[in-house]
């Protein structure tokens, strides 16, 4: 989500929260205390919607840090699934082996290291048939 200083974004109670100076959301009327992140208050209240923007435009190099989202938790490369899909939600329903081959294949148009990432599928996939060949002559 983009945020910029001043803006209110209400959750599905009609509570209302202000971004500040550290870009951390606030409760109206408790701005003076501790802020949480936007993901912390997605997981603890639910969506938010934007209710007034800000009065001053981002700068140049905010707009850029807000594009890039959320390297840590949601990386760009794993969130362009439609309908707030994840890579990981896909992955996570598979071993860890066939979970990464899956992983490589659908992140290599999207991390910038296409054929890294389909070598990387494709080591895993050896592996895990390997391992099936290697069973079957036991």
């Amino acid at each position: 989500m983009r945020t910029a200083i001043g803006q209110v974004w209400a959750d599905d109670d009609g509570d209302e929260w202000v971004v500040g100076s550290d870009y951390q959301l606030r409760l109206k009327g408790y701005e003076t205390g501790r802020g949480l992140d936007f993901l912390r208050v997605y997981d603890e209240v639910g969506p938010l919607r934007l209710v007034k923007d800000a009065e001053e435009p981002l700068a140049d190099w905010e707009k850029e840090l807000l594009q890039q989202g959320d390297p840590v938790n949601h990386p760009s490369h794993y969130t362009w699934l439609p309908n707030g899909v994840e890579v990981i939600d896909i992955t996570a329903r598979f071993s860890f082996v066939r979970g990464n081959a899956i992983k490589y294949l659908m992140r290599a148009d999207h991390k910038g290291r296409t054929l890294e990432d389909l070598r990387k599928a494709r080591w895993y996939l050896d592996y895990e048939i390997r391992e099936m060949e290697q069973g079957e002559a036991a």
